[in-house]
């Protein structure tokens, strides 16, 4: 049997399978109506995007209605990267109290509601205070729709979009005259005197950072203070995002970095074919970058770094920023901010790309080492500059020394919980 041979003709054409659609409800042209009615007398509308909506296959619906509409627009961290946050009404991520206090008023004002696709997980939804009033809400699950916590199922989610789209008149929605102010966490950065020799804090890092991304590039946070932190990231248009929001197993980021560098770079190759052109110039164009950063801590990284050696065969575009907080910060804001249990080995970096497969010319020309923001700004150049040259496809790997206590957000907040509770406190919240 093993020398039989195989029919490869089923492999030339890729089948596509569907799930049958639920049959329509009765009122499922009633619920069209009432949730156009409901669009159409809106004075104070937003919009909030979660991730579910591309399994749902409803992202090109959000798109029109962000860009129609033109009404302020949130989007979860589960769905960075599925909407352009460069759009004037697009503010990005919503943070609740932990973003500005005008976005937060504005939203909780709101008179409707329009949430797409949500994914209601304690992490995604900074600790559940992102969540909409349900009285002025109407949510967009899988195959239902919640109207006012009223749950409509067995209704697919695009058909019902599909439908309402078709039924509204966009000459009849609000326009709105006093949005809030779009504060960009990279503007507010770049606006503070930040001395070459001031020690790197979260806060302004991840704002700072941002503003060496390209439209196309590929954005990871892995798991830790890496993606809390990168909810500060501005995105630029056209790019893939990928976070922690539900389960949150540490080392996972990095073999995903190398999964997802390498089909993007086959997805450029295939790209380039079909319009006739090469790989490499495709892959050096500015829309399609083909790069990928991956921001990851010094304890994650250590679950999984043999992976770098497989990037480095395989010559994807990776820059790899290192979060060196000296441990398990993350776990040391939930629990045992000072137990030995969140201490890690201390690895020294800068060989990590010789002992991983570059050669000692390589290798130093890929590590940076920063612990100041002049470093930082000089190795942000670095990249910049090496990511246009011949060795594009080298990995590079930015190790950025941080205080083992640093972090912002619902982190900073369980981290002071156990600093003000004094010595020898152990915490106990959980996130997930």
């Amino acid at each position: 049997m093993i020398d039989m041979k195989v029919s490869t003709a089923n492999l030339k054409a890729v089948p596509v399978l569907r799930v049958p659609e639920s049959a329509e409800e009765d009122n499922e042209e009633q619920l069209v109506d009432s949730v156009a009615e409901r669009i159409h007398a809106a004075k104070k509308p937003v919009l909030l995007v979660d991730g579910e909506i591309r399994g749902l296959g409803v992202v090109p619906h959000i798109a029109r209605l962000v860009e129609t509409t033109k009404w302020p627009t949130w989007i979860a961290g589960f769905a960075r990267g599925m909407i352009d946050e460069t759009i004037d009404n697009v503010y990005g991520l919503y943070a609740s109290k932990y973003g500005t206090d005008e976005e937060k008023a504005y939203f909780e004002g709101a008179d409707l509601v329009l949430h797409f696709g949500p994914h209601l997980t304690n992490t995604n939804t900074f600790i559940f205070t992102t969540i909409p009033k349900a009285e002025a809400t109407i949510s967009f699950p899988r195959n239902g729709v919640n109207i006012g916590g009223k749950l409509h199922r067995d209704i697919p989610t695009r058909r019902f979009l599909d439908k309402l789209l078709a039924k509204l008149d966009f000459s009849r929605t609000v326009k709105i005259q006093s949005p809030p102010p779009k504060i960009k966490p990279a503007t507010s950065a770049l606006s503070k005197d930040l001395p070459d020799s001031g020690a790197i804090v979260q806060q302004d890092f991840f704002p700072l950072v941002s503003t060496m991304f390209k439209q196309g590039d590929m954005i990871l946070t892995e798991t830790g203070t890496a993606a809390y932190g990168g909810r500060l990231l501005s995105l630029p248009a056209d790019c893939r995002f990928f976070t922690c929001v539900t389960w949150l197993s540490i080392g996972y980021m990095l073999p995903a970095t190398l999964g997802a560098a390498v089909a993007y770079r086959e997805v450029l190759q295939k790209s380039s074919k079909q319009n006739g052109e090469t790989s490499a110039t495709t892959a050096k164009t500015p829309a399609h970058s083909g790069r990928a950063t991956l921001f990851i801590g010094d304890g994650s990284f250590q679950m999984t770094a043999q992976e770098v050696s497989t990037m480095v065969r395989e010559k994807v575009p990776v820059t790899i920023i290192l979060l060196n907080n000296n441990g398990y910060t993350i776990e040391r804001a939930i629990h045992g901010r000072t137990q030995a249990y969140n201490d890690i080995a201390k690895w020294n970096h800068e060989y990590v790309l010789g002992l991983f497969g570059q050669t000692e010319e390589q290798r130093r020309r890929n590590y940076t080492r920063v612990d100041n923001w002049g470093q930082l700004k000089a190795a942000m150049d670095k990249v910049k500059v090496a990511e246009g040259g011949e060795d594009n496809g080298e990995v590079r790997l930015v190790e950025v020394f941080m205080d083992q206590e640093d972090c912002i957000g619902a982190l900073r907040d369980l981290m002071d919980r156990q600093i003000n509770q004094g010595p020898g406190a152990k915490g106990g919240a959980t996130t997930s």
